[in-house]
């Protein structure tokens, strides 16, 4: 698939995800109360939308973080994800109390916390976003990049840099010093010795 397709399609599938989930979430908070179960052999289940609306909505969030936020960032995708939840909850819990859904302090009916009153119900929404509020900021601040400092230069690196010895002018020297030791001592003469002595300095 072409490359600016996708770098165009993920945010826009990303955003779509988000906006489902807010409706959901808050569809599912809004009419829990509304929401017929039928329960028999330890299970219940329900044909009404509004009772799978919190897991959908949860999922549709998820689905979002994964496709808005780069691969570096996901880490921050479940803190967020709990966020949105918590902050979609309470609005639907409160258009569902404006709406006569539900009485502010009787029985939210919102999935597990279905035994929770809808104060309560918020207030727990409410300590979940801080904690999760606090989650976010400490992984968004470890993954930050930090500031780089300019290094300073020691002493010894700032000095300019000796030359190193010549090592074929050092092994030149010995061998003439060595020939000179021979011609000293009539081991080769005086024209054998000029004339190794003119090949070496060529």
């Amino acid at each position: 698939m072409n490359q600016r397709l996708l770098t165009f399609l993920r945010p826009a599938l990303g955003l779509l995800a988000v906006l489902a989930a807010q409706w959901t979430l808050r569809l599912g908070a809004r009419e829990a109360a509304l929401v017929e179960w039928d329960c028999g052999g330890g299970r219940c289940g329900t044909n009404d939308f509004a009772g799978a609306a919190p897991v959908l909505g949860v999922l549709a969030l998820v689905a979002g973080a994964y496709l808005l936020l780069p691969k570096s960032r996901r880490a921050l995708a479940a803190p967020l994800v709990v966020i949105g939840t918590a902050v979609c909850v309470v609005i639907g819990l409160e258009e569902g109390i404006a709406e006569g859904n539900i009485e502010r302090d009787g029985d939210s009916y919102f999935f597990m916390f279905g035994g929770l009153d809808s104060r309560n119900l918020e207030i727990a929404m409410a300590v979940l976003a801080v904690a999760a509020v606090a989650v976010w900021a400490f992984l968004a601040f470890r993954g930050a990049p930090r500031p780089s400092v300019p290094r300073t230069e020691t002493a010894a690196e700032s000095a300019p840099a000796m030359p190193e010895p010549d090592r074929e002018d050092e092994r030149t020297a010995r061998v003439i010093a060595q020939l000179t030791r021979l011609r000293e001592s009539g081991e080769i003469d005086g024209p054998t010795y000029d004339l190794a002595v003119a090949k070496l300095m060529r």
